[in-house]
């Protein structure tokens, strides 16, 4: 994506002859753009790998030595608009692998459920920690929903963001009287597998928008994501 950093390495192949390494200098990396822009940017260096802070389209050329001769290469670099859910600013679960088990917008008939999927579900294991992946508030905590087991809603300035089914919640955060800030990467508790709609240890995670009242924004707090306000989760 624009601004975004890209890392080129030199190598040559094949590396070795006669179980002899084949040696690599750099001379010099430039990236040249393709658009209107006019940035060109090297390494300043002739370091390798050579990372850039890429604006546009563009190529990126290295003169090397390799074994004894100069030598060039290019690489062509184009770049594309993202089109799905926007990248978190941090991860919610921190722990290699989390594939998505149940992903958002897909019934689930094995379920009993003809509606979309209101969320992503992360297959974790019970007690692996959740972050927030937002700055924001807390908006509400509920420690007995039916369906969610135990949940904890963070306010962000363009998102209501859900964290479902949770085996704890960090108790050094509160919605009432005053709302516990956080920032991205607070811990906000521990995977679990509470609520009649969870069936294994997972995390469920969904967003909402902010441009409708949420159920539990007045009367008693039951947890109840309104679906009208539902936008597909930030990925992380």
């Amino acid at each position: 994506m624009p601004g975004g950093t890209i890392t080129f390495t030199a190598s040559v192949s094949p590396d070795h002859m006669h179980n002899i390494a084949v040696p690599l200098k750099i001379l010099a990396w430039q990236w040249t753009p393709t658009g209107g822009s006019r940035q060109t940017v090297a390494c300043a260096t002739p370091v390798n790998p050579c990372s850039v802070a890429v604006q546009e389209d563009g190529s990126m050329r290295v003169t090397a030595l390799a074994n004894g001769a100069e030598q060039f290469a290019s690489v062509g670099i184009t770049l594309v608009t993202w089109t799905g859910p926007s990248p978190c600013p941090g991860p919610a679960l921190t722990r290699s692998p989390h594939p998505i088990s149940s992903p958002f917008g897909k019934p689930r008939p094995q379920l009993g459920e003809n509606y979309p999927h209101t969320g992503d579900d992360y297959s974790a294991s019970t007690g692996d920690t959740i972050f927030s992946p937002r700055a924001g508030t807390v908006a509400a905590i509920n420690q007995n929903s039916k369906t969610a087991g135990k949940l904890i809603v963070i306010e962000s300035d363009t998102r209501y963001s859900w964290f479902e089914h949770l085996l704890l919640i960090n108790p050094a955060l509160h919605d009432s009287p005053t709302r516990s800030a956080v920032s991205v990467g607070t811990w906000l508790g521990l995977v679990g597998n509470t609520g009649t709609q969870s069936h294994g240890s997972h995390l469920h995670f969904e967003e909402h928008t902010k441009d409708g009242p949420l159920a539990f924004s007045s009367g008693p707090r039951k947890g109840k994501a309104p679906r009208e306000t539902l936008v597909a989760p930030c990925t992380f």
